[in-house]
């Protein structure tokens, strides 16, 4: 028996190599013919046959071109005589011919075999079939279309990359949110493209995730080559091959800019006030819990300046809300004009602002500021073309003196503001303890206030009024007298400041105005007819704005002639807005009413706008009449405004007359009316009723009653 050795060194008997050989002929998936040298089919394996649909019988001597379906590939199989000289193999892809007609792409294989001498021999010639090689790549060519085209046409970003982050492929949406073109991006890491500031973190988001295979997913910036910012959210995961090694990552980014923005709108109107764009009062209370920490720290001092505008209601009421919004959003600018930009400035509400002053050095130093900003705000404001003038009341708190928590701090500062107020208003205060005790006492007196309206505790009492000239009684002043539970009578300059900071002066001056009417109704009815009820009005009732509706109803309701009535306002409430008071005081003189300006020469008044006020009367304040007998200056003051307030046609009520050389004073200057405790004390309604009824005429003999608690005086009867 011959042997014959394989290449793999092993030596196989002849016979039993031939049985091998024809084993892997016969039952080969592949088709196998077996050409001479002509290249006529000298034999065909069964898979031949059964993918042709030809049996040996039919084949047999054929050139295998029979099965080459289009002629085309018959050209390019004819063709293949010189590969097969140099390269002794042929490999194409052709569409072959069955039996019964129908083409199914396969791929043909020619293999040329020598014989010893060299000279072709035979030729092998296999086919395998790759239809459904070829459906399943169509299938997939036609997915991967169908994929790029949804992607072509997603709403959000779409790129695949390298293991190395470079991109493979990015899609339309990609390139309009980073402003990259298809051109720049491929080849090139996206980390590249982010905001300098999130680079950093990105990478690490990224090197964590790919580390842990896990899904990466991070919001960041991209940095659009015309410096635009977009916002993202950005996610991806690794592709693994089936050995779970890396191959690529594939992700999206999805615009979140309009989000970001809608969100930072939201977080800025919940931390901002709206109108001034400063901080709100939960911003604040954040941002001053962060000053006291960084002051602690740093052991400096930290101040804190509770700023509220005098009498800004004024401003609503006369000229309406829109330019008491725009009063306080040009407020808001002169704030923060007069502090750095490490201090706080912030709106809590109407008209309350604060100051925080870090590092806020001495108590010298924080006052200067608190000046500065008093100055500001009393410059002219210029709203809707309108000139306004405010000025603010400021209370300071420092902080570690003050106290160390910021709720603390801010309870004391609104206490030194409202000390302020009521030093006048228009200045500073730094909080002392004993503010604390004042501060409460307030608040309860207001309480009481409250519960004295519902509970008739006001009483008012009545001062008569001389005409000088004929020495007659004309008319009386109601004054407020409040009875209270455990304080007994409570004068008016203890609890009015208080029930006009409150709003319990408008209640409680309808209250006044409506019982005085009632009270002259029934007078009148008993016949003092020719008396007039002088009636005082706050600066808040001259504000408010239903006041002359309230007015002409009372009127009517007590069936009285405006002529019957004088409203007295202090000169500083005509002063506070006066134009607003001079439109307001005109509508009441149109009833009839007759107007006195009250404690005139106290306040700031602008003879100016004096002359232009549609009074008829000044009341001459009793403080230039103390010790007139010997002040020159009180004297003079005195002579002055009497001349003055003649000069303009006006009377002149000298109130507080209370001796001999006051009266003799006033009697020798011709002042027209007086009143005080020289002539009588404000006394109840019925003693009142008693004392005008029996003073027809004053006689010029001024002697005291001898009951010295009626402090009365004899007329002649």
């Amino acid at each position: 028996m011959t042997t014959q050795r394989t290449k793999q060194g092993c030596d196989l008997p002849t016979d039993d190599l031939s049985l091998l050989y024809s084993a892997v002929f016969r039952q080969s998936a592949e088709g196998i013919v077996i050409t001479d040298c002509n290249n006529r089919i000298v034999i065909a394996n069964p898979s031949f046959c059964q993918l042709t649909g030809f049996a040996m019988e039919e084949i047999a001597g054929q050139n295998p071109n029979f099965v080459v379906a289009t002629e085309t590939d018959r050209h390019q199989y004819a063709a293949i005589g010189p590969t097969l000289e140099s390269n002794h193999c042929w490999t194409g892809e052709i569409y072959l011919l069955h039996k019964r007609g129908n083409v199914f792409p396969g791929i043909m294989s020619v293999t040329i075999v020598r014989s010893s001498d060299g000279n072709p021999e035979n030729y092998i010639v296999t086919i395998r079939d790759i239809e459904r090689h070829k459906l399943v790549e169509q299938a997939l060519e036609e997915s991967e279309r169908h994929y790029r085209t949804l992607a072509e046409v997603a709403p959000v970003g779409i790129f695949h990359t390298e293991p190395n982050g470079d991109c493979l492929y990015v899609n339309s949406r990609w390139c309009e949110i980073t402003g990259l073109s298809v051109k720049a991006a491929l080849g090139k890491g996206w980390l590249g493209a982010l905001h300098p500031e999130d680079t950093q973190r990105v990478g690490q988001e990224w090197y964590d995730a790919a580390n842990t295979n896990s899904l990466f997913k991070s919001e960041y910036r991209f940095m659009q080559p015309n410096g635009t910012v977009k916002w993202v959210l950005g996610q991806a995961k690794a592709e693994l091959d089936r050995h779970g090694n890396v191959v690529g990552y594939v992700g999206s980014i999805t615009d979140i800019n309009d989000h970001k923005a809608a969100a930072a709108t939201i977080s800025h109107l919940a931390h901002h006030d709206a109108l001034t764009g400063l901080p709100n009062r939960l911003s604040f209370q954040i941002q001053l819990t962060q000053a006291m920490a960084t002051a602690s720290r740093d052991r400096d001092r930290l101040a804190t300046l509770f700023i509220d505008l005098d009498r800004f209601k004024s401003v609503n009421d006369a000229l309406g809300h829109n330019a008491g919004d725009g009063l306080l959003v040009e407020v808001s600018r002169r704030l923060r004009k007069c502090v750095r930009g490490s201090d706080i400035v912030a709106r809590l509400g109407g008209d309350e602002f604060v100051v925080v002053l870090s590092d806020a050095g001495d108590i010298a130093a924080i006052g200067r500021v608190a000046d500065n900003i008093l100055g500001a705000l009393r410059k002219v404001f210029i709203v809707e073309n309108k000139s306004l003038h405010v000025t603010a009341s400021i209370g300071i708190a420092c902080f570690p003196e003050d106290g160390s928590e910021s709720e603390v701090l801010m309870k004391k500062a609104d206490t030194a503001m409202y000390h302020a107020k009521g030093a006048g208003r228009n200045n500073v205060q730094f909080f002392a303890e004993d503010m604390n005790t004042a501060a409460l006492e307030r608040m309860r007196w207001q309480q009481d206030l409250q519960k004295a309206l519902t509970t008739d505790q006001f009483e008012l009492y009545f001062q008569p009024q001389f005409r000088t000239v004929d020495r007659r009684i004309i008319g009386v002043e109601a004054l407020l007298r409040w009875n209270h539970p455990r304080e007994g009578f409570v004068a008016p300059e203890r609890f009015i400041h208080i029930a006009e900071e409150s709003g319990l002066i408008i209640p409680i001056g309808e209250w006044v105005f409506d019982t005085a009417c009632k009270q002259l109704r029934v007078w009148q009815d008993a016949g003092l007819t020719e008396l007039t009820m002088a009636i005082n009005l706050s600066a808040e009732q001259l504000r408010c704005p239903h006041l002359l509706p309230f007015v002409e109803n009372t009127l009517a309701k007590y069936r009285l002639p405006g002529k019957v009535i004088e409203i007295e306002i202090t000169e500083s409430a005509a002063m506070e807005d006066p134009q607003a008071c001079i439109r307001k005081l005109s509508s009441l003189r149109n009833f009839g009413i007759r107007l006195a300006i009250d404690d005139f020469g106290t306040g700031y008044s602008s003879l100016s706008y004096l002359k232009l006020l549609p009074i008829q009367c000044l009341k001459l304040d009793k403080s230039f009449l103390m010790n007139i007998e010997s002040d020159n200056n009180n004297i003079a003051i005195s002579t002055a405004t009497i001349r003055l307030a003649h000069s303009l046609g006006l009377q002149v009520v000298g109130e507080g007359t209370e001796t001999e050389a006051q009266y003799q004073f006033l009697l020798e200057h011709e002042c027209d009316i007086m009143q005080g405790h020289f002539f009588s004390k404000p006394i109840p309604a019925d003693e009142a009723f008693d004392f005008i009824s029996k003073a027809d005429r004053f006689d010029g003999q001024v002697q005291r009653l001898v009951a010295a608690k009626t402090n009365r005086f004899s007329f002649a009867s």
